[in-house]
């Protein structure tokens, strides 16, 4: 495939998930097959899923996070980027609470 995208956190967690082999399967082809960017945030949502939700030590998660920060292109959040979205006409939605945050 090749192409430029930009990987969300649940990707990354089925990247790691030993329950669902086929979303793991692709989710891991997503990531070897593409020039793929993450974001300081998802890494801080992946480590925080998989320690709850996946069990793993903190010490497993620090791995995990070095792993993807090596296999992707790291973007880092700053203050004057995380508008970005809105100067674009993007629309941000918190899926927790259902709500538009800008």
């Amino acid at each position: 495939m090749n192409a430029n995208v930009f990987l969300d956190t649940n990707i990354l967690v089925y990247s790691y998930s030993v329950n669902e082999l086929e979303k793991r399967t692709i989710a891991r082809n997503l990531i070897l097959n593409n020039f793929s960017f993450i974001s300081t945030q998802v890494l801080q949502e992946l480590s925080n899923t998989i320690t709850r939700k996946l069990g793993f030590s903190f010490d497993d998660a620090i791995k995990v996070v070095e792993e993807m920060s090596k296999n992707n292109n790291l973007h880092t959040n700053t203050k004057i980027n995380r508008f970005y979205p809105q100067l674009c006409g993007f629309c941000i939605f918190d899926k927790k609470d259902d709500r538009r945050i800008f």
